[in-house]
Formats: structure tokens, sequence, C-alpha cells
């Protein structure tokens, strides 16, 4: 029998390790901290998931076959933790060719997708939150939402656990052998058939050789309490991109422990994911003015917690989903870049493919690659 490690236990990892387990390796997962960790990017309030990719044919089709996995994983759970309350894009002016907004419901109305358009009327009249006649058109669906993302990766945990994976919590790595066939921990050195290193930000660290493409990408959360909770609601406030591309802010409905999450996708601040996780009184302001732009119903609105959250960040926005052509043994799962998480229930397919040299539509896009240029649209558009 075949056996694999895999480094890291967020998303990437626990697909990985269930990919690997359903090939018949014997499967041992590794991870500094409990799982989930909490300081790992899938250890989250919440993630958006949503089928919106501008005019990104293959994260779009790659996500529409992801979300009846998630309606499925929603089945098979205790209760649902991915919840379908619809996803609103927003434009600072008319939707046009080209633009995030236009060509992402274009593709969807495409695939027979329901979407429905929006303009500044809509927008006034649906979700009168918005400061009136800042936005001036858009789209809306119900084809997607948010999940609680740090009680996903327990759960997927679990199904690993369920699975057969020895999971090892408390064992950090420490290096990676040089012919990839091992690592060495604080217990001592593990071998094995194949190492998949899905260790997130951390993951440069541990494979120096991704470091060109990959790199740790702090980026920040804010947590409010609204005055008004029932304003903030799903179906008055769904899942948002307030113009993406422009402004980089989204956000999501109220959680149900009342707190409502609203976030920055950026150029981030380049750092270690070991570093003091604090956040910039600068970006609390930047906060603050985005509301005062956007949704002055929250200008006054006490900041509960905010969290530094740390992308793997590539630089062309696609994750790296390959063998190391330098390391035979090694297999690198990581570059979620901001918007990994979504494709939880279809990573492992690709992790698959890679450990069986077989095919799989996004192998091509998602191989190893040396330095690479970033891609003409915004990667604010990918979260």
């Amino acid at each position: 029998m075949k056996t694999a490690l895999i480094v890291g236990g967020g998303v990437f990892g626990l697909a990985a390790a269930r990919a690997a387990r359903a090939l018949g390796h014997a499967t041992r997962l590794l991870d500094p901290g409990p799982l989930p960790h909490p300081l790992a990017s899938s250890t989250d309030l919440s993630k958006v998931v949503r089928p919106d990719y501008g005019a990104d044919d293959l994260y779009t089709d790659w996500m529409l076959e992801a979300l009846p996995r998630w309606r499925a994983w929603n089945a098979r759970g205790s209760r649902p933790l991915f919840h379908e309350t619809g996803v609103a894009f927003l434009a600072g002016g008319a939707p046009a060719p080209g633009g995030f907004e236009y060509e992402s419901a274009a593709r969807l109305a495409a695939r027979g997708l329901d979407v429905e358009p929006l303009d500044a009327a809509a927008i006034a009249r649906r979700f009168p939150q918005w400061r009136e006649n800042r936005f001036q058109g858009g789209h809306f669906h119900r084809h997607g939402g948010w999940v609680e993302a740090g009680e996903l990766v327990a759960w997927l945990a679990a199904e690993a656990a369920a699975e057969g994976v020895e999971l090892l919590p408390g064992r950090a790595v420490l290096a990676v052998h040089p012919d990839g066939h091992g690592v060495d921990t604080a217990g001592g050195p593990l071998r094995a058939d194949v190492v998949v290193v899905a260790a997130g930000a951390w993951t440069p660290a541990l494979v120096p050789e991704v470091a060109p493409l990959m790199a740790p990408i702090a980026q920040d959360v804010f947590l409010l309490s609204p005055a008004d909770p029932a304003a903030w609601v799903d179906a008055r406030h769904p899942v948002f991109g307030a113009d993406i591309s422009t402004t980089g802010w989204y956000g999501f409905p109220l959680h149900p422990g009342g707190r409502l999450k609203i976030a920055h996708h950026g150029p981030g601040r380049a750092t270690s994911p070991d570093a003091p996780r604090v956040t910039p009184v600068e970006r609390v302001a930047a906060l603050r003015a985005f509301l005062a732009d956007a949704l002055p119903g929250l200008v006054d609105a006490p900041v509960a917690e905010t969290r530094v959250c740390f992308y793997a960040d590539t630089r062309d926005g696609d994750f790296l989903i390959d063998r190391s052509p330098a390391r035979p043994g090694l297999v690198v799962a990581a570059g979620g870049s901001g918007h990994g998480l979504k494709f939880a229930p279809v990573i492992g397919d690709v992790v698959a493919a890679v450990l069986a040299d077989g095919p799989h539509p996004a192998r091509a896009r998602l191989a190893w690659r040396a330095v690479a240029a970033p891609r003409q649209e915004d990667a604010r558009q990918r979260r």
C-alpha cells in the first residue's frame, strides 16, 4: 500500500488527505495546532461561496460543479453549514462588456442560471441600506451564499478520520526532505511515497522554490455590531461585492451570532504569518470611509472584532496543485489566493488527478510554474 503524508489541516490539506485515502494510500495528516487551527485562513466565521468569476470560464464552470456538492454536504451533515442566501454584485457605473459584473452575469445566464439585473432604482428598492445612487447597476442571484468556514473544517476533519485518515494535530513539520519523500518533525523524521504540502501561508517557508510565485499576504476582516440587526439579515442584505474591482470591499449577511462581517480583498500586506496579527489603525479608518460612502447605516456601528487573515497569494491568482518537477515525492496544494475555500468540495479531484497522473480540466491552469505575470483582470475579482 502506498503511503502519503499531508502537511496542513485546512481546506486544501483535508481535501488532499481525503483524495489520497480514496486512492488507497495509507494517509497521515500533520498540523502544528489543533484542528481547526485558529491561525489558518480556513478557520473563519464565514467565507463566500459563489460562481461569479467575470470572464473566467474555468473557475465559473468549476464552481457550478462545486455548488451541487455543497448542497449534498448540507444534506449529509447534522445541520447545514452552507447558507445559500444569494449573492449581489454592485457596480459603481452601468455594467459594461469587459467588466466583472457584466461578464459574470452574462456567463451565468448563458449557463441557464436565473440572474436578476439591477439598476440604481432596483438597488434602492431591494437593498435600501446602500447609499442612494452610489451604485448604478449589477446583478443578484440565489446560486450562492456563505459557509461557516471554521465549522466546515471541523466537519471535514471528522469526515477524513472516519474515512481512515490518521490525523496528527500538534505535530509541526520543520522541513521537507530534499527528495520530497519525507519530512522532519519535532518528533523525528517521517517518510512516505508522497508528501503533499498544503500549508497555506506557511507553504513558501516549507517549499522555498514556490516563493517566486506565492507569498503570505495579510488581509483585514472586520466584525461589526449593528444597532438594528434586522436590517442586515439574509434577504435584505445578502453576500455582496461592492464595486469589487475598484473598492475591494465585500461582505455578508448578519451572522447568527449577531455580528456583521465586512472584509477587504486588495494588495494586502506582505509579512510573516507568524508575526503579531494586528489590524493597522489606517485599515479601520479605510473601513469607516467605505461605510460612509456606501453603507451609511453602519458608520457608527462598533467594530466588535478585527481579524488578520493570511492568503497564500499567487501572483496570478490561480491555485498551485501539482507535483514538484525537482522533487519527485513532493506535491504542493496551496495558493488559495483568497478564493480557495469555496472550492472545498472539488479541490480533492485535482489532487487525486495529480497523484494518479490522470486528467482534470483544471490541471494545466494549476500546474507548477515559475514567476508568473499578474493577469490582466484585477485580482480582486477572484476571492
